[in-house]
């Protein structure tokens, strides 16, 4: 796969996971009333960062950048898990305890980026994050 080719595929695979992690992370403050909603928000999170990491999983990468890809890979795993501990979460404050460990950020998704050519955050025709 080329470097140019590489950044194609890694800019889609990571579109619905930004897309999902955007949406969640832009509702409102959540209460007993509409913490159903929160914890959809993360459930969808966290199925798109699975897919995200699949997704990964399932190219084979430019040499130079599968150690990055890699280690990406493996932060999302933990990203995901996350999640889903968000989504099982019973009461607001469990809700907001779990919120706290999620991982939504990374220094590994700037590595990748700036090794495919990418700018710091790329815009996927078709793909909206509200």
């Amino acid at each position: 796969m080329t470097i140019e080719h590489a950044g194609e595929t890694y800019a889609k695979l990571s579109a619905a996971s930004n897309a999902a992690r955007e949406r969640w992370m832009g509702a409102p403050v959540p209460t007993e009333a509409n913490l159903s909603v929160h914890r959809k928000l993360a459930a969808g999170a966290g199925r798109a960062t699975v897919a995200f990491s699949t997704g990964l999983r399932k190219h084979r990468w430019p040499a130079e950048v599968q150690p990055i890809i890699a280690a990406l890979d493996e932060h999302l795993q933990q990203r995901a898990a996350a999640y889903q501990r968000v989504a099982a979460a019973g009461t607001v404050a469990e809700y907001l305890a779990a919120v706290g460990e999620v991982p939504v950020t990374s220094s590994l998704t700037g590595q990748v980026r700036q090794a495919l050519g990418l700018p710091e955050s790329a815009v996927v025709p078709g793909v909206s994050p509200r």
